[in-house]
Parts: C-alpha cells; structure tokens; sequence
C-alpha cells in the first residue's frame, strides 16, 4: 500500500506542466524526486524563449528590468538566493543589455527543516513576472507550482541534468585567484588578469547604476579596460569566462586602485609555485610526497621497509634496486586507483579529493583490520612470512618483491589522511588541469612518496647510514606493532565519526573476533600434527570470515550511519563554530561581518594537530573573539558535496584548508600547517 501511495505522489510531481504566457513558456523544477525532511531542496524555475525573444539577467543593463519571484512555499520554509547563470551582452542602438536567450534555469537552494512532516504531497508555488524582448517588449506572468512527496530518501529526478547543466555558468568565487584593477581615466579601470584566460573575457557589474555606456575591451593575456564611475571603488560584479565553447563566471569584487603597480601581476590561481608553472608544479607535488613519509600516517611503513632492508643487505645492491622499484610500483599503482577517480569526476555533477576513501565507513574498517593485522603478525602471534604485509603476500619469493609491492600500497593508503606543505596547491593544480596533466602531477607525488626507500635501495653508499644487522631487530619488529595498533586506533575514532555508537561497537566485536583467529592460528597452527594443523586453519578461517565479514556488514549497512547532525552551533576551544555553508556565509557577508572557515575533517591528521596547536591557542581565541570574527567549520568527515565544490572554487582536493574572510574584503587563504602568528598576522592585515 506505502508503495502505491509513493508512486502516486510522484505521478502528481511529474504531472506538474509548464505554464506560457506570449513568448515564454515557464516551470518550476526541482532536482530531487521527492522532499526529505533535513535536507535541503534544489529547486529551479526554468524559462523558455520563442527565437529572438530574451528575458534580463538580475541587472538588466540600460533597459528592461530583471524577473521577479515570489515563493509559496510551507511555513517555515525560507529559500536562498537565486544562482543567476553568467548572462549575454546584447547591444542595440548603443544600449547594453545583459540578457538569456533560448532558454535559462534561475535556481535556489530551499533547506527543509528536519523536523518537517507531511503524509500528503507538498505544495511549491512560485509567482513569476518578467519582460520578454524582441523587436517589442511585452511583461508576462504566470504562476507555476508542482508538488512533491515526503520521504525518508530521495532520488534525482528527470530535471537532474539541467540543474547540472547549469552549474557551471553560475558565477563561482575566484578563490586565490591574483586580481588588480587600477584607474586608466576618470571612466575607466583596467581589471589586470594575465595568463590563458580563453578566447574571449567579459564583465557584467552588478549594479544599475554602473557606467554602462560601452562595453569592457579585452586584451588577451593582459585583462579588461571597464567603463566605471568617476567615484567606483571597486569593481562588483561577474567576470565572464568563454573558453572553447564553454562559459564560465567568477564574482569579483575587486578594488580600483588609483595608479597602476610598479610590476605586472604574474601566477594566476591556483597559485602552486614561485613561477606558477608545470614544471613548479611537479617539484612541489615530489617534494610533497617526500615529506609525507614524515607523518605518523606513513613513518612505521617506512620504519619496517628500512628495517627489511638491513636483512637483506648482505645480498648486495642488485635485490636492493629491485625491491626499490617494485616497492615504488606499489606506491604508483596506489596513487592512479586514487586519482583516476577523482580527476574522472572533476567536470560532473560529483566531486572528489585526497583523502576521500577515508569518508567510506567500509574503507576504514578495511584499514583497521589491515593494521590491527600486521600489528599482530609483528607481535609474533601468527607467521605469514617476514616483515610487514607479508600476510598479502602473492609469491613466495625470497627477495621479498610481493611484500615491497604492497608495502608501497600500504604506505600510499595510509599517507591519505595527511596532507602536507606544497602537496594541496600541487593537487588542487592538477585536478584543474585535463586528466593527463592531473595524473603526472599525481605521478610524480607517488614519485616523492616512494623516492626516500628507493634512494636507500638504489645508492648502496646511503645503506651506511642503516645499522647493522642484529638480535635487536627482532625487538625492533615487535615494538613496531604498536604503532600500527595507534594507527588502528586512530581509524576506530574516525569510524566513531561515521558510524552510531551500536555499529562502531559491533566492528570493535569484529576486530575482537579476527584477533581470536589470529590466536587460534598461532597457537595451533603450526602444530607437528596434519590433523590439528587442519583444524586449526578451518576454525582461523570460520572465525575471520565471522569477524570481517561482520565488521564490513556492519561498515556497509546505512543503517548504522547516524542521521545529519544538521545546522547546531558548537563550543569549541572557547569558540562557537557555525557550520558552513554557501548561504550562511553569504549571509554573514551581507551582513557585513569577519568570517573564518575551517575546512577540517575528523580523519585529518593535520587538521588536529592546527586545531591544538594553533586554533584553540589562547591569543587566537582572544584576536577572533576581540575582533567579533564569526567562525565556520566545514567538517568533511563524512562526503559533503557541498564542500567539496567551497574546496574546489578554491583549487583545493582535500583538507586541512583555511580561509579568512575580512569586513568588505576578498578571501584569504591560509597555509596549511597553521601557527598562532600566521592566524595573527593574517586577522590584523
């Protein structure tokens, strides 16, 4: 019967019809199937021109005015502001006018509150005026609604695609993108924007009352020259980006400064190196992943290969180089199976970044398993072989080649919960670039992660430096394991942010049950005996399959998976932290109010150690609180597409990642390992 009903519900949402009034055809869309309670709405009112016929972007130029909306919507409900998609200039008899032809879908974001029910199929009205433009104006009106059911989880729905389709014209923010504009006359400004901008570069001012008299003058690979007031300060508006075919837009808000600067602007965003180049861009992602083997995220998988390499010294440089670059494969092959992904989705409707596994409950119970595992191979509780991930082993091979293969695997998981100095501008380059430029750029990170034990391997001199072989190695191997106990501990806290408190206490029970198989195959295991060595391997291979495979049911099960904690306020460290999104920060801005955003994750290892250290630093909570800077948290622990595209407008892939926003002004990146003075300084500047 609940089937039936849901399916009539959505008959009557796909029964909704455009309305048409003259030349334009009008209808509300939404991108959702249905309405879920918590969630927020995606909806659109899309207008249809008959040829020649246009309607006004939201400033409409020198003639015609913009459309007007007005929602019907529950009580309660409060929508955001409307996306305008970057419009076209149309010039007659000398007028400009910022206009849509053919066809555009002006959309809002509408958060449903999570406490909203309804058994029966909600109405959204929407009262639309607008002047439709030929060789004659002529206003319209129509008043459109659909109407949408209630459910506990929602679909995309057919109009998915144009609320896509859309996304990409709709002005983004220009991130640590380098702009200058300087007066070249008492009505024009030149709007510096250097390097391969695309075949054409316009500008829309927001405000009617801009100096509309002609239109910007592009000069590739040098920026505008823009018609503005004798008293503009600054230039507020849309600059728009043709390129190929394809339009973009980016919201500027840019200071007139009175003369030109003594040097030319050079690197445009993502700034990534000293000259802004691929070739600076390379350096900074190898030498980013060489300091990765610095984190406590890989440093134990270094630790161990470093010690397999003292036991194998004695057969010489050529095994050395050979697990070198078998190690360095593993490290490779890591890297591609976790970038191809992410650069595969970096133009659809879905976004990735480094580290993205780790929002996977199931991924992270694989990694505790995998670590608690290796922690007891160390302890000596079973034998699968020597040395770290020999129980993945896939050959019985004396140099030890499959162990250095997923040895490099196994370092280049653990490495995705870091980020380092030069790694995030290095990455956030690459997914900007086509997908072969992005995966060298990942390429020659693999390189740097796997260049200081392929050093060791491969230049016999620097074995010097490795102590000699020894009854302390044994000792040096069991120590060993509880860094890789911290490491599963660590994993445990983060599914503790993924999972309810039922579903992290049954993975715990998992992890319980494979270290009883783990005991019971030490124990018996290696009996002199065939029969009770059978049995043995049976009841290790019962109780593991028992223990992982409900640990993984458990990951795997959303019902395990705590609902949004949704719009809540936090103390933390002495300060309240709101959480971010899109309209609250545009609200915040509106309202002509400081804003600093923490993009942090419960898996991020730096993002804790920035938080300690420097966030809930006495002197920063002071500066904030004495300056009345709201701060945001954006928490990626668990996938949030709507961060990850605040991160990708900023050239950024993963976290930690902060920015300051000043009364009035533009964005402010900060690095990403933070100290109380670059907070400071950043604040008071």
């Amino acid at each position: 019967m609940r089937f039936w009903l849901i399916f009539l519900m959505l008959t009557v949402w796909a029964a909704a019809k455009p309305v048409r009034d003259g030349h334009v055809e009008v209808e509300l869309l939404s991108s959702q199937s249905a309405i879920v309670a918590g969630a927020p709405l995606q909806l659109g009112v899309r207008f249809k021109m008959d040829e020649h016929w246009h309607v006004y972007w939201k400033n409409p130029g020198a003639t015609g005015y913009a459309p007007r909306l007005e929602w019907k919507l529950p009580a309660g409900w409060k929508p955001g502001e409307i996306q305008w998609p970057v419009p076209q200039r149309l010039v007659l008899a000398d007028l400009q006018q910022f206009v849509y032809d053919r066809e555009v879908l002006l959309t809002t974001q509408v958060p449903v509150p999570a406490d909203f029910k309804s058994s029966q199929p909600v109405k959204l009205g929407l009262k639309v005026e607008w002047l439709a433009c030929a060789e004659t104006c002529i206003p319209g009106k129509a008043a459109v609604e659909l109407q949408m059911p209630v459910v506990a989880s929602s679909s995309p729905s057919e109009a998915q695609a144009m609320f896509e389709g859309v996304r990409t014209r709709v002005p983004a923010s220009p991130g640590n993108l380098a702009l200058r504009a300087w007066r070249v006359g008492p009505k024009q400004a030149f709007l510096e924007y250097p390097g391969d901008a695309g075949d054409h570069v316009d500008f829309f001012p927001e405000s009617t009352e801009a100096n509309m008299e002609s239109a910007p003058v592009w000069k590739a690979g040098q920026g505008l020259t823009i018609p503005v007031g004798e008293k503009d300060t600054h230039l507020l508006g849309v600059l728009a980006i043709d390129k190929k075919g394809q339009q973009m837009g980016l919201q500027l808000d840019v200071p007139i400064a009175a003369k030109a600067p003594v040097k030319p602007l050079s690197a445009v965003a993502p700034v990534v190196s000293a000259d802004g180049t691929l070739l600076g861009t390379l350096l900074a992602a190898f030498v980013g992943g060489m300091i990765l083997n610095l984190m406590p995220c890989v440093f134990p998988v270094l630790s161990l290969k470093a010690l397999s390499l003292v036991r194998h010294n004695e057969h010489g440089s050529k095994p050395a180089w050979l697990q070198g670059w078998v190690y360095t494969a593993g490290v490779l092959v890591s890297v591609w199976a976790i970038a191809l992904p992410i650069m595969l989705l970096k133009s659809s409707s879905q976004s990735l970044g480094w580290g993205y596994q780790m929002q996977s409950p199931v991924f992270v119970t694989f990694l505790a398993i995998l670590f608690l595992a290796i922690a007891l191979n160390l302890f000596g509780l079973f034998e699968v072989g020597e040395g770290l991930t020999q129980l993945a082993s896939l050959a019985d091979n004396k140099e030890g080649l499959s162990e250095s293969f997923w040895s490099g695997a196994v370092a280049t998981v653990a490495a995705t919960p870091c980020t380092g100095p030069f790694m995030a501008s290095a990455l956030g380059y690459a997914v900007s670039q086509s997908t072969p430029v992005g995966m060298l750029v990942f390429t020659i990170l693999g390189l740097g992660i796997a260049f200081p034990y392929l050093m060791l391997c491969g230049i016999p001199a620097s074995r010097r430096w490795l102590p000699r072989p020894g009854a302390w190695m044994e000792s040096f191997k069991q120590a060993m394991g509880f860094p890789m106990l911290a490491a599963m501990v660590w994993f445990i806290y983060i599914l503790a942010n993924l999972l309810s408190a039922e579903g992290l206490a049954l993975i715990m029970a998992g992890l319980v049950t494979l270290s009883l198989g783990a005991w019971i195959y030490g124990r018996w295991g290696y009996s002199p005996e065939g029969s009770i060595r059978g049995r043995a391997k049976m009841a290790t291979l019962a109780v593991t399959l028992l223990g992982a495979g409900g640990a993984f049911y458990v990951a795997y099960d959303p019902g395990y998976v705590p609902a949004p904690a949704g719009q809540v306020v936090s103390e933390v460290g002495g300060l309240s932290w709101v959480p971010f999104s899109p309209e609250k920060l545009a609200e915040l801005r509106g309202q002509g109010k400081a804003v600093f955003i923490d993009f942090t994750a419960a898996w991020c290892i730096n993002c804790k150690l920035n938080e300690k250290g420097t966030l809930q630093n006495a002197g920063v909570v002071e500066a904030f609180k004495s300056a009345n800077i709201v701060t945001m948290k954006a928490d990626w622990t668990r996938r949030d597409e709507t961060i990850s595209k605040a991160l990708a407008e900023f050239g950024r892939t993963g976290v930690p990642f902060y920015v300051y926003y000043p009364v009035g002004g533009e964005a402010r990146p900060l690095p990403e390992v933070l100290t109380p003075q670059i907070v400071l300084d950043s604040i008071k500047s």
